[in-house]
C-alpha cells in the first residue's frame, strides 16, 4: 500500500522534491520532472518529462510526458531509476571530436 509520508521521507533523503495529487505523485529533482501515477493504492506508471524536446519550425518546442519502461514499481526501485536516469542519461553528449581534443590533452605530447 502507498504511504504518502514514508514516500516522502524517501523523497526528501534523496534530494528530490515531490507532492501529491489524486491519483498521482509529481516528482521534481535537480534536472527533470515526472509523474507516477497510482490507483489503489498501487503505483502503475512512471512518467518522465521531455527535457529535450522536438524544435518544431516556428521555435517552439514540444512538451509533455513520456513513460518509462520500468519492471519493478517498488517505491525504492522507481526513486533509484530516477537518481540513475539523472546521472546517466542527462550527461551533455561528447562528439567524437570532443573525445579526441580530451584524449590529446590527457597525454603528454614531445616535441623533438
Amino acid at each position: 500500500m502507498l504511504n504518502e509520508h514514508n514516500f516522502g521521507k524517501k523523497c526528501e533523503a534523496r534530494g528530490l522534491k515531490c507532492r501529491f495529487g489524486a491519483g498521482v505523485i509529481y516528482i521534481n529533482s535537480a534536472k527533470s520532472n515526472w509523474r507516477i501515477l497510482h490507483r489503489n493504492g498501487k503505483i502503475y506508471k512512471v512518467l518522465h518529462e521531455n527535457y529535450r524536446g522536438i524544435q518544431y519550425n516556428n521555435g517552439n518546442f514540444k512538451s509533455g510526458f513520456h513513460e518509462q519502461k520500468l519492471w519493478n514499481f517498488q517505491v525504492d526501485n522507481i526513486l533509484d531509476y530516477i537518481e540513475k536516469h539523472d546521472k546517466c542519461f542527462l550527461q551533455p553528449k561528447m562528439s567524437d571530436y570532443d573525445r579526441m581534443l580530451e584524449r590529446a590533452k590527457r597525454q603528454k605530447f614531445e616535441v623533438v
